[in-house]
């Protein structure tokens, strides 16, 4: 089991931070699944586990509370706020647990 912890690509770090390289959204890792028509970039193969947004009251989730209503209600319908409300409540963070397929 893998499990991941980036930036949003909503969140400010996400674009200030010289170190990021890509920026990652709640459908990102659909990507390597056989389930997703677009995962002919590459062989690799994984099981998704768990997807989840994170929202804090702060700026640095490190040091930080998790807005959990939010949080809970934004990860009900991910595609709906991907869509609509990410620019105007950006989230701080993506969660993924992965699963190699062998």
């Amino acid at each position: 089991m893998i499990k991941i912890f980036v930036p949003h690509f909503t969140n400010f770090g996400a674009y200030t931070d010289p170190t990021h390289k890509r920026f990652f959204g709640y459908f990102t890792m659909d990507y390597y699944t056989d389930k997703n028509e677009m995962n002919f970039y590459t062989p690799v193969r994984f099981k998704i586990r768990k997807k989840k947004l994170f929202f804090y009251f702060t700026k640095t989730s490190r040091y930080s509370f998790e807005n959990k209503p939010l949080t809970w209600l934004v990860n009900l319908a991910p595609l709906v706020y991907e869509r609509f409300f990410c620019w105007i409540i950006p989230a701080q963070e993506v969660y993924y647990e992965i699963e190699p397929v062998k």
